[in-house]
């Protein structure tokens, strides 16, 4: 049985850059690792700036902190869990943010439910980085794919175990192209974009 996460998340670029923040100690929750975020980051470096992100399965808040530092105008962090949703909203505080909205449901009901969020703008970059038992892609990524409030050309950060990394994910589902896709130890990511219909 894995043991509760315990430590810091560090901020890797941008605005609070090397600022560190507590983790909640929730079981299971795995900090997307500074060197998988820092090539995310790099790929969406012309994107990131003043756009509205959706930080689905959002955890320890790593990648929703990381777009904040980086400039993205509003992050909305989706998470299930009351401690880390807790945790997520005192590291908001520390950082002296309002621009993240904490969504504490699972992503299910953020995506099939009239759940307000604060900004009526649609979601530019998504980060979807689920539990890797749900397998891939998750069933939750259905209901994403096609969902109104997505923009037109949207991103999507998808991560993975390893193991799926041969899974092209465009064959099921023609209106999402890979961009990139990179493997470091056991993580697959991918970095998808929605096609102009």
């Amino acid at each position: 049985m894995p043991k509760p996460s315990r430590g810091q998340l560090r901020i890797i670029g941008g605005h609070w850059r090397g600022r560190k923040l507590p983790i909640a100690e929730v079981e299971g929750l795995r900090p997307t690792p500074d060197r998988v975020r820092e090539t995310l980051f790099n790929w969406l470096q012309g994107e990131i700036a003043d756009s509205v992100c959706v930080d689905l399965f959002a955890g320890t808040g790593a990648l929703a902190l990381e777009a904040l530092s980086r400039g993205a105008a509003q992050v909305i962090a989706v998470e299930q869990n009351r401690r880390a949703c807790d945790q997520l909203r005192r590291s908001a505080e520390q950082l002296g943010t309002d621009r993240l909205q904490v969504v504490c449901a699972s992503v299910e009901e953020f995506l099939t439910s009239e759940i307000d969020t604060a900004t009526g703008e649609p979601w530019q970059i998504l980060f979807v980085d689920p539990p890797y038992q749900l397998g891939f892609p998750p069933p939750q990524w259905q209901p994403l794919s096609d969902h109104p409030k997505l923009a037109s050309e949207a991103l999507v950060y998808l991560e993975s175990a390893r193991q799926y990394q041969q899974i092209d994910l465009q064959l099921e589902y023609p209106q999402w192209q890979t961009m990139r896709c990179k493997v470091a130890g056991e993580v697959c990511y991918r970095l998808l974009q929605r096609l102009q219909a």
